[in-house]
């Protein structure tokens, strides 16, 4: 057994390096590499448990405490990096029904998991009781949070198939829009389910304000955040003009990232909406910034490979029997809502009916910000008594839609015929 000390260095050794393995054996069977991560992860604390290196006890501890906020750091960088892909230029550019597909796809799927989870839940499920609180409040908190979850969508999966099917037309460039957007929709929608689902969960004595403290606070988190992440935008701005070089810029640049969304944390405020503006904010002040979001592409591969390892460490085996039912619920609800909320859009939008009849299908892939949410959300005790459900939910059908979503994005481009290159040439 690994001396208390020496365990925390030797934990994350291994965690990056079964990560790399687990990344590489993805290729090997053209899987994304977060989906092996996720299986390392897994692995990995398995291995631990069986072979005693690290005491169980000890090892709860180190992932839970000493690595517990490595899903925050991760997720503030996310929504940095997000906020940083929205130049105002290039959404005029993208028109009004990517916007208005943007939108309605990511609410379609928050509407329709958490209707269906909320309905379905107590036939299935006998949820913890919460002291004070009612029964159908901590089913409603719950489909909230499932709700707000399945709006993510994850663009590396996407983006993937449609440069190796070298596919181009409506759909395609509607896509590659549509999946830019997404996690910006995902991020305010759990701002405000996240917070209006802690509100439903507390105490009676704590909830005296009842239904007006479920709306105002979530107000005041999104426009607490805005106004933090703009002022923080622009003190980037003016901070980077000081960074001389790449190395400056990397070291300054993650610094500030994690400052934004400690300073948010610290006050009360969501750090993901707060990032996510701060990026926006500081990509739109000049296009030279563009240089601030490059040099963060150094330092993201190793953040990435540990965060999505450790989301695979959270898995609970104990709850993997209603996986199968909540989870099927899960994955067959947000392709209803997605594409269902592809079609309210594209006819807001005046799209192309090609779009709406076939993008839907290319939005099921989900990984990084909906797996950084799941664990930021796991991490309020408010949500303690049905958090370990809800995680197993999110990391059992992120790894189901990742394998899934891409073989349905091309059968979507194909069925809309923008792979007619490919086509041409095999005749």
């Amino acid at each position: 057994m690994i001396q208390e000390g020496a365990d925390l260095i030797f934990l994350v050794g291994g965690i990056l390096t079964i990560a790399y393995i687990g990344g590489r054996l993805s290729n090997r069977f053209r899987l994304p590499e977060v989906t092996g991560y996720i299986l390392t992860g897994i692995l990995l604390k398995l291995l631990l448990s069986w072979t005693g290196v690290i005491a169980p006890d000890r090892l709860d501890v180190l992932l839970t405490e000493r690595l517990g906020q490595v899903p925050q750091m991760t997720l503030a960088l996310i929504a940095f990096v997000i906020g940083g892909s929205l130049p105002i230029g290039q959404l005029k550019r993208l028109g009004r029904g990517i916007a208005w597909i943007g939108l309605m796809e990511g609410l379609g799927a928050f509407v329709c998991v958490g209707l269906l989870i909320f309905l379905i839940t107590p036939f299935v499920w006998t949820m913890p009781s919460i002291d004070g609180v009612s029964p159908i409040k901590s089913v409603l908190a719950f489909a909230l949070l499932l709700g707000a979850l399945s709006a993510a969508t994850a663009p590396a999966a996407t983006v993937a198939v449609i440069r190796e099917l070298r596919a181009r037309g409506d759909v395609t460039t509607t896509l590659l829009g549509v999946v830019g957007l997404d996690d910006a929709v995902a991020l305010f929608i759990f701002t405000f389910a996240s917070a209006t689902a802690a509100s439903l969960v507390v105490s009676a004595s704590q909830a005296a304000l009842g239904f007006a403290k479920m709306v105002v606070y979530p107000l005041i988190q999104i426009l607490g955040a805005a106004i933090l992440g703009i002022a923080m935008g622009f003190i980037a701005h003016y901070g980077s003009r000081f960074f001389r070089s790449k190395r400056e810029t990397i070291v300054g640049g993650l610094g500030f990232v994690f400052l934004s969304g400690g300073t948010a944390v610290a006050l009360g405020l969501s750090p993901l909406f707060t990032n996510m503006l701060a990026g926006f904010t500081l990509i739109n002040l000049s296009p030279r910034n563009i240089r601030f979001f490059r040099s963060l592409e150094d330092v993201e591969a190793p953040i990435y490979a540990v965060f999505f390892a450790l989301a695979g460490t959270h898995l609970v085996f104990e709850d993997l029997g209603m996986l199968g039912i909540l989870g099927l619920i899960y994955v067959v609800a947000r392709l209803a809502g997605k594409v269902a909320g592809v079609k309210i859009g594209a006819k807001f939008g005046h799209a192309p009916r090609t779009v709406s009849k076939y993008l839907g299908l290319g939005l099921l892939p989900q990984a990084g910000v909906a797996i950084g949410l799941v664990l930021i959300a796991k991490s309020n005790p408010a949500f303690a008594s049905f958090a370990p459900m809800m995680t197993n939910i999110i990391l059992g059908t992120v790894a189901v839609n990742e394998i899934i979503g891409p073989p349905f994005t091309a059968y979507a481009l194909r069925k809309a015929g923008e792979v007619g290159q490919t086509k041409r040439r095999a005749k």
